[in-house]
């Protein structure tokens, strides 16, 4: 009786023949494909590649637009953030709200603005 390790080997084996096979009986090649095809095309077939083509570069831009944006607005939300941790520490100290606009460079319907939103 055979084992299942050697019959799983006569099933290898037989399939790489199997493969070697149709492989050596495949009389194009890639190239002579390619060729054929190239002579095939005609003005329109060529139009829709541009097409595709720019259409793909133009996603692949809106794609690095987007990232960019993104990395912009965690950048901007990080810089806020910031901000209102300033003026409210600025606030707790007992500073006057004119006094933390100097000491900021804030405008005062900022620092009232943050005030009015983030008190306790």
């Amino acid at each position: 009786m055979i084992t299942m390790p050697v019959f799983l080997i006569i099933i290898a084996v037989f399939l790489i023949i199997f493969n070697i096979s149709a492989i050596k009986k495949e009389k194009k090649s890639f190239n002579k494909i390619l060729k054929e095809k190239e002579k095939n095309m005609t003005p329109a077939d060529i139009a829709i590649g541009e097409i595709r083509k720019d259409m793909a570069e133009s996603l692949l831009d809106l794609q690095k637009e987007i990232e960019d944006l993104k990395d912009n607005v965690k950048k901007d939300r990080t810089e806020e953030n910031e901000k209102v941790v300033k003026v409210m520490k600025l606030l707790a100290s007992g500073k006057e709200v004119e006094e933390i606009c100097h000491e900021l460079n804030l405008g005062k319907g900022e620092v009232l603005l943050i005030k009015e939103l983030y008190k306790k």
